[in-house]
């Protein structure tokens, strides 16, 4: 989302499923109490989420076999559960940092989030 200074900000919720809520999750520098993010928090995070996603669409189609090594890979690199990391992602992909960061990644991302081909 857009912060009113014009930097992206996440004011995500903690998930009841992620065995993080409440803790710091250093890898992200954010808080896991549900505050807002700052910008340059949430822009590292999209960075970083970019090219991990750009990294494993070429392994995902190498078999289904990989989602446990890939929610491990979350884990590891992001220090979040899976379903964390896709809630603060899908939240990033609708700003226009996400478009001018990687137009085709996050377009391919917004259409697996929605459904469409």
């Amino acid at each position: 989302m857009d912060g009113e200074d014009g930097n992206i900000t996440d004011a995500g919720t903690a998930d009841a499923g992620d065995d993080h809520a409440g803790t710091d999750d250093s890898a992200t520098g954010e808080a896991g109490s549900g505050g807002a993010e700052s910008g340059s928090a949430a822009e590292d995070f999209l960075h970083r989420a970019l090219a991990f996603e750009r990294r494993w669409s070429t392994i995902v189609r190498r078999g289904p076999r990989q989602a446990g090594r890939r929610e491990e890979a979350i884990r590891t690199e992001f220090g979040m559960s899976a379903v964390r990391y896709h809630q603060r992602l899908n939240l990033l992909l609708d700003t226009p940092e996400a478009e001018a960061a990687d137009p085709v990644t996050v377009h391919r991302l917004q259409r697996l989030r929605d459904g469409s081909s």
